[in-house]
């Protein structure tokens, strides 16, 4: 009886902190007899919602005033337990359903690798908001952590407590907190190349800061956890977008920004030099409009010469200045 399961915490034990790594190994247990199967189905079955499914070690998790070695801790000791009446009775009277989304092997086990990741439906998230000292789960492009350690930014009443027990990827991008709409809180295709990128430099961050718990089931994932064309169709925009800024950061250091300044006598002013655009070269350059994928929207560049007539890009000269000279006044109308 050895094969590791998973791990969880009874949140309401107040000598069990959820943002800590103290929590008690669930281990599942290999092929029995019938009674015994029975057994373990029905102890399953009863998952309480403020048992959070963990993963990682574990030193230890007090009980009637003992701690215990989870290292030694198989389903057949819970079960024990349970029957001889060593754990508290009101630990079990808060247990309720909750779907953790696993798949069974062949034999009808649970197998380890199926408690890698949490499966939550909306609901089941919701409730992890930090109400009532809940754990506070955060879910960002479908995938869920758990921020209880930043309970002073997540926490009730907090800044960011709005972001707790959800998915509201888009509000990371528009900060619009008040004109909620659930149904399309998490709906980030229509966001541009940029703030894609920002979600996924979010994404970045919570996966470095925070513990990574599992999966909502929606529009990301699937009730198995699987990525769904929605999920794949993102994942292949914020490519996209990574190379597209690529390719941009490489035109900016072929054609660098120009300086600029802006007077009511004079209006604005471009010039070049060999470091405007904060790009250190041997070279000045001469000023251009240089157009974004070739509509209404430039930025002033500094191109070389041998550049001026370049088809890699659309630049034009600016109205009243001079082919070759190095700085250019025009009015905005």
């Amino acid at each position: 009886m050895n094969m590791m399961a998973g791990q969880f915490i009874n949140s309401a034990n107040a000598a069990v902190d959820p943002s800590s790594s103290d929590a008690m190994r669930l281990l599942d247990a290999k092929p029995a007899g019938v009674n015994e199967q029975k057994e373990r189905q029905a102890l399953k079955n009863q998952t309480s919602s403020n048992i959070m499914f963990v993963r990682g070690e574990t030193q230890g998790v007090g009980y009637n005033g003992k701690m215990v070695n989870p290292d030694i801790i198989d389903i057949g000791d819970i079960i024990t337990a349970v029957i001889l009446g060593v754990y508290y009775p009101k630990i079990w009277e808060q247990i309720r359903s909750i779907n953790f989304g696993k798949k069974k092997t062949s034999n009808g086990n649970l197998s380890a690798e199926n408690y890698s990741d949490l499966l939550l439906t909306k609901e089941q998230l919701n409730e992890f908001n930090g109400v009532g000292g809940q754990p506070i789960y955060l879910a960002l492009l479908g995938r869920v952590y758990d921020v209880t350690r930043g309970e002073k930014h997540y926490g009730p009443g907090c800044a960011y407590h709005f972001f707790a027990g959800r998915d509201a990827s888009v509000a990371f991008i528009t900060g619009e907190f008040k004109n909620y709409i659930e149904d399309e809180a998490d709906n980030v295709l229509a966001l541009k190349s940029p703030a894609i990128l920002s979600l996924i430099n979010w994404e970045k961050f919570y996966k470095s800061d925070y513990i990574y718990i599992g999966k909502v089931i929606g529009r990301f994932y699937d009730e198995s956890g699987h990525p769904t064309k929605y999920e794949n169709k993102f994942r292949a925009m914020a490519e996209e977008a990574e190379f597209d800024k690529f390719n941009e950061q490489k035109l900016k250091d072929k054609y660098p920004d120009c300086n600029i300044e802006w007077s009511i006598e004079k209006g604005s002013h471009v010039w070049c030099t060999e470091s405007s655009g904060g790009k250190e070269r041997n070279w000045i350059g001469y000023p251009r409009k240089l157009y974004d994928n070739g509509n209404e929207n430039f930025r002033c560049a500094c191109v070389k010469k041998e550049y001026l007539d370049t088809k890699e890009v659309v630049i034009t000269p600016y109205d009243n200045c001079e082919h070759e000279s190095q700085e250019c006044y025009y009015h905005v109308n």
